[in-house]
């Protein structure tokens, strides 16, 4: 039977739809609600005076709760287990949702946004922009661009254009010879979208995403920052230093915990194996495990939205 604990079952599940999000306009989580692409078109910005980019932005439709499979088959392709198992998972995961909602009012959706309670039992998603599967147009600029009536304002009492029928007629032609080379330079600037070539849902690939790593516990080992003798007793304490290095350190009971280890020496691997993460981390024993955290705040929410400044790679939750 599949197991998987609280932590890697939420990561797990956001991680495919991310995946999925990035690929379809719409993904439906059973049981919680389906995730909408909304496109908006290249218009004409007037106070700019310029024609604007299209966009791609998320919605969520908590009407639209279906199982649909496709989110099941995700799972069931990656994971290597059952169809019934991965409806059962996903069930587990909104389940999680709902109560993490409840009690902190606030639930990320990893990189894609994060959800937030309003009026009693009602939720809210509130995406993050330029991120994954938000807007596929990132990297396009808005086109300055000047209408016939502006050129002629400008013009007006610097040039002297001859008023008969074939000037006219030439500056129109001109103008709408830029026009079409400002439209062509527009629809033909190629698009990058960051397609992370992991083997989530895809169909006829190749490329084999790399499992989780399972590290054994080793009770003897010696860990390189010194921890204190009460988190030696099992009282949940961060680990004390002279000066404090976190990507983000408002102080707080609020933690962005990146990796949760059974050992000392475990953690010494891992921030050997992280060398861009090692100076910003420290590390808390709440009398079991070892965790290693790069941000602390008083508001969950703040962190949630740093998470998704953290490099890619890394899988990261809040603890509170």
């Amino acid at each position: 039977m599949y197991n998987c604990g609280y932590i890697c079952m939420m990561i797990s599940l956001n991680e495919h739809i991310e995946y999925l999000m990035m690929h379809h306009d719409c993904v439906i989580i059973p049981g919680w609600g389906a995730l909408v692409a909304q496109y908006t078109d290249s218009v004409y910005d007037s106070k700019a005076k310029a024609l604007t980019c299209p966009k791609r932005r998320l919605g969520f439709n908590a009407s639209v709760n279906h199982n649909d499979g496709m989110l099941a088959q995700s799972l069931v392709r990656r994971e290597g287990i059952s169809y019934d198992q991965a409806v059962r998972f996903i069930e587990q995961n909104v389940a999680i949702y709902s109560r993490q909602l409840a009690a902190n009012g606030e639930l990320s959706l990893g990189r894609l946004g994060y959800f937030k309670r309003v009026g009693g039992n009602n939720a809210e998603f509130v995406p993050f922009d330029r991120e994954m599967g938000n807007d596929q147009y990132f990297g396009l600029r808005n086109v300055p661009f000047v209408t016939l009536d502006e050129l002629d304002n400008e013009n007006e009492g610097a040039i002297i254009v001859e008023k008969g029928w074939w000037a006219r007629k030439a500056i129109r032609t001109a103008a709408s010879v830029a026009v079409l080379l400002v439209l062509s330079i527009l629809l033909t600037t190629p698009i990058i979208v960051n397609r992370n070539n992991h083997a989530f849902a895809g169909l006829n690939t190749e490329v084999k995403g790399p499992k989780h790593q399972v590290i054994e516990a080793e009770e003897t080992a010696e860990l390189a920052v010194a921890l204190p003798e009460s988190a030696k007793t099992g009282t949940a304490q961060a680990v004390a230093q002279q000066s404090s290095n976190l990507l983000l350190d408002e102080g707080g009971s609020c933690f962005l915990v990146i990796a949760s280890l059974n050992n000392p020496k475990q953690v010494n691997e891992y921030l050997a194996a992280h060398p861009d993460m090692a100076p910003h981390a420290q590390v808390m024993h709440n009398g079991k495990y070892y965790q290693v955290y790069v941000a602390r705040s008083y508001q969950p929410s703040r962190l949630y939205s740093f998470m998704s400044r953290l490099p890619r790679g890394y899988q990261a939750w809040v603890l509170n």
